[in-house]
């Protein structure tokens, strides 16, 4: 089982510097893949209790097609496109929850930390800056949004502490990774 783990996650090109960040790359694809399922299935839960709404576990479930694709992009050496794919599902989803469904708060800033970490690590310094200015504008946008009443109001106080609860979770064990 260890080795069949192994050669999932492994590199599969002969040049080392490519093969480095195939290893990368399957490192963080398995680490936020993981984390989306178990959020997906707690949200689901905390949906049939009504204690979430079932978007977030929705959104959850519907990111992993896009890690699956990721992976095999990065075994055939496409590592910056599928750098590009987790990075970009992670943004949508810190936006997307943050802005319509739990408010922006501390969940939301570890996203955008987890975003520039994961941007830094699988396409560079650039794409760092520019997810990093990106989620300074969007925090800065959805806020004022918010603050105008141009966006729905949050969850009502028991479900943003649930999902900040199982949201920081993920995030902090995605940093973690």
């Amino acid at each position: 089982m260890r080795r069949g783990f192994r050669r999932l996650l492994g590199p599969t090109s002969v040049n080392p510097i490519i093969a480095q960040k195939q290893v990368i790359l399957n490192a963080v694809l398995f680490g936020v893949a993981i984390p989306f399922l178990i959020f997906g299935i707690i949200s689901l839960i905390l949906w049939s209790m009504q204690l979430a709404p079932a978007g977030i576990g929705i959104v959850a479930f519907a990111a992993l097609p896009f890690f699956i694709l990721a992976y095999f992009l990065g075994r055939k050496d496409h590592i910056r496109l599928a750098g590009f794919i987790p990075t970009v599902i992670i943004f949508l989803v810190v936006i997307t929850s943050s802005a319509f469904q739990v408010n922006l708060g501390q969940v939301s800033i570890i996203g955008f930390a987890i975003i520039v970490s994961v941007a830094g690590s699988l396409m560079g310094l650039s794409a760092a800056i520019v997810f990093t200015l990106l989620g300074i504008l969007t925090y800065a946008l959805a806020g004022w949004a918010q603050i105008n009443g141009l966006l729905p109001a949050p969850l009502v106080t028991e479900t943003p502490a649930i999902t900040n609860i199982f949201g920081l979770a993920l995030g902090l064990s995605l940093l973690v990774v």
